[in-house]
């Protein structure tokens, strides 16, 4: 049966008897004429010129027609091929009976007639059969195609075209013999357009058009010629030739086209045809500077250079929209169709490029792992409408806090990240805060709205070790409860004992819920125990504590206002200074933290709550001890505990910067404050990655 509207040779048998026996028949004229030709044979040049050429010509003709009346894809153009053929073999038929007997015969003769009408016809079936297999055209197919006339025509002008006009032919025969030449430029024209927008490869059926058609142009020319010079005869090899170009256009016919393949240019052919077209133009031009040529050729080789500057304007527009084409093609690749931000994909070619210009620069590099908490339950109870809604929430949350320059993506159904450059851990923690906030209207389930990891890219530092450390405070934040966790050390060791530390998981997420029924009680005060935790676990890594032991002392950040459960509301949310008598039953909160905690089986923990409001100067409580006295883990949380009670806000004043607070910690630092937490604090937020490291107490 036919294929994508197409009947071949192959598709019925008897078809292919009829084809087979015609092209034998064919090519038996064709030897017959040539052999006439070369050697000559009995029976004049009426036999073999006349009627075994017509012969050929209307079997390939007829061979056409047969394929117009079966399919119907293309029939038109292969309709007016065939007509083509008919118009030759009338042609030559004038021309023998009426023609070529007398000795003058008329010109233009009759036969020029139907031979210059099929040319026009020829150049019709080209554009229709270019329109029915190319699904688009790109508008510098007209320019191409005009260029393609023009230069060709001044090279003909320079070269053909005056061999006719230097003949002493009558007038008429002049403009015929002008006829053929510019009918075979149009053509060569067509197909070369067609050949390069096919990117120089095209199917098998556009091949042998092209063959065929190069083969009459060139046999055009050369009759030209000899017409123009006196030499040309009848029953040369050249109209074999001739004979062997309506075969291969029978056969194109018969040859299933490449459908919908489309016309486009891209890359260096968008100017390979115009380029060659152009050079032809200039040649001409500069061989006009040496010697003369023909008028009408100067002015079409200038007019072919005022086309190519337009198809040069048209060419840099066109490689304007493909790379505006294929950025777009490249965006939608690396995005996340559902929230708009960068995918999995985009993510880890942006965080390899971000760790090696880190590497460069030496600058800071902070990772932060973001996971919507129960995305699940949403989606089975309420719906994946439901679901995706607070995907998109979350990343438009996400982008509202972020700088210009971070960059967030979503890297799983309910993870996402953001790469933060030269910026260091705690800025990340900030990131996770502001998102926390941005987020706290949006709550499901009695739970934060998102669990939130963070790490920093240590020096040499891979990507895949990055992210593990960003998945272990990920894992950490969601396993305990708690909204934002730094990565540290002693997370890794964490989960390489999950199992048998299982009761310190629990132990954790009580101490979750602890520290936030203590911040509940005052609300200016949110979030304030994870903070510390955190603060503690950067100073602590500063100052080279061993993993476990920052583990430990995150625990104790975390609890280390516990007792303020035991201390009245009024006193908690005072919005001015507290009185003597309040001052004192606020004290009281560490010895009650202290006991909650160790009843907790958290000795050590507890130990360090009570002491974290001791002073090096001796002026703390609850037993004044002085700076050898007080526990390390001690001093690091009072100097996480002050720097994050002055960078927010309070009923009673507007939150300090960061930079402000840190000058207040250093004025106060030996007398209120370890001067070595504060130093390892101060590093921490400003200073590059290296570490001190200080004995414990």
């Amino acid at each position: 049966m036919a294929r994508e509207g197409v009947l071949t040779v192959r598709d019925t048998p008897w078809i292919r008897r009829i084809l087979i026996a015609a092209s034998a028949a064919a090519l038996a004229g064709i030897a017959l004429y040539l052999l006439d030709a070369t050697a000559g044979l009995p029976g004049g040049d009426r036999l073999y010129d006349g009627w075994i050429y017509c012969g050929v010509l209307l079997t390939s003709g007829a061979a056409i027609a047969l394929r117009a009346a079966l399919v119907a894809a293309e029939r038109p153009a292969w309709i007016v091929l065939a007509v083509c053929h008919v118009l030759q073999v009338t042609g030559w038929i004038f021309y023998w009976q009426l023609a070529a007997p007398g000795p003058n015969p008329a010109h233009p003769p009759i036969a020029d007639a139907f031979w210059m009408l099929s040319y026009l016809l020829a150049i019709g079936a080209l554009f229709l059969l270019v329109r029915e297999r190319a699904t688009r055209f790109d508008r510098a197919l007209l320019i191409d195609a005009a260029l393609g006339v023009l230069a060709l025509a001044a090279l003909s002008s320079a070269i053909v075209i005056p061999r006719i006009l230097d003949t002493t032919a009558e007038n008429g025969a002049v403009l015929v013999g002008l006829t053929y030449p510019l009918s075979d430029l149009i053509i060569a024209s067509i197909m070369i357009t067609v050949f390069a927008l096919n990117r120089w490869r095209p199917a098998a059926s556009w091949t042998m058009i092209g063959a065929a058609l190069a083969i009459q142009v060139v046999a055009d020319s050369i009759h030209l010629h000899q017409t123009a010079g006196g030499t040309w005869q009848p029953g040369t090899p050249l109209g074999a030739v001739l004979l062997l170009a309506s075969m291969l256009t029978a056969a194109a016919a018969w040859t299933a086209p490449e459908r919908h393949r489309g016309f486009q240019l891209e890359g260096w052919r968008m100017l390979a045809v115009p380029g060659a077209f152009t050079l032809i133009a200039i040649g001409l031009l500069v061989y006009g500077s040496f010697a003369r040529i023909d008028p009408s050729a100067a002015a079409l080789a200038t007019a072919t250079l005022a086309v190519a500057a337009v198809r040069s304007v048209s060419a840099f527009r066109g490689m304007l929209q493909l790379t505006k084409r294929h950025e777009l093609a490249l965006d939608a690749a690396l995005r996340d169709h559902l929230t708009g931000l960068f995918n999995h994909r985009a993510f880890h070619e942006s965080l390899d490029a971000a760790l090696a210009q880190a590497r460069v620069s030496g600058n800071p590099l902070c990772l932060v792992m973001v996971d919507l908490v129960g995305l699940k339950e949403t989606n089975d109870t309420l719906g994946h409408q439901a679901g995706d809604e607070r995907l998109r929430l979350l990343s438009a949350k996400l982008l509202g806090v972020l700088r210009s320059g971070d960059t967030a993506y979503r890297i799983g159904g309910d993870e996402f990240a953001v790469i933060l450059p030269a910026v260091q851990a705690w800025d990340g923690y900030n990131v996770g805060t502001r998102l926390q906030r941005a987020l706290s209207g949006e709550h499901w389930g009695g739970g934060p709205a998102v669990s939130i990891g963070v790490a920093e890219a240590q020096d040499g530092m891979g990507k895949d070790e990055l992210v593990g450390h960003a998945d272990a405070a990920l894992l950490e934040a969601k396993r305990s409860h708690r909204k934002t966790v730094l990565y540290s050390v002693g997370l890794d060791l964490q989960r390489e004992a999950l199992a048998e530390a299982l009761p310190r998981v629990h132990t954790k997420t009580l101490a979750t819920a602890l520290a936030r029924a203590v911040d509940a009680k005052d609300s200016y005060t949110r979030s304030h125990c994870e903070t510390v935790a955190e603060l503690c676990v950067t100073i602590a890594e500063r100052l080279g504590l061993d993993p476990e032991r920052m583990e430990q002392l995150r625990l104790a950040g975390l609890l280390h206002d516990v007792g303020k459960i035991g201390v009245p509301d009024t006193i908690l949310q005072k919005p001015s200074a507290l009185s003597d008598s309040e001052y004192e039953t606020m004290k009281t909160h560490s010895r009650l933290g202290h006991s909650i905690v160790s009843g907790a089986g958290l000795l050590e923990e507890a130990r360090w709550i009570l002491h974290h409001h001791e002073r090096p100067d001796g002026s703390g409580y609850p037993y004044g001890l002085q700076e050898g006295e007080i526990p390390l883990e001690s001093r690091i949380i009072l100097v996480a505990d002050a720097f994050e009670a002055m960078t927010s806000d309070r009923p009673y004043r507007r939150s300090m910067p960061a930079s402000a607070a840190l000058e207040e910690l250093n004025h106060y630092s030996g007398t209120q404050f370890d001067p070595d937490c504060v130093a390892a604090l101060e590093g921490a937020l400003t200073s590059p990655r290296e570490r001190l490291r200080v004995p414990a107490s």
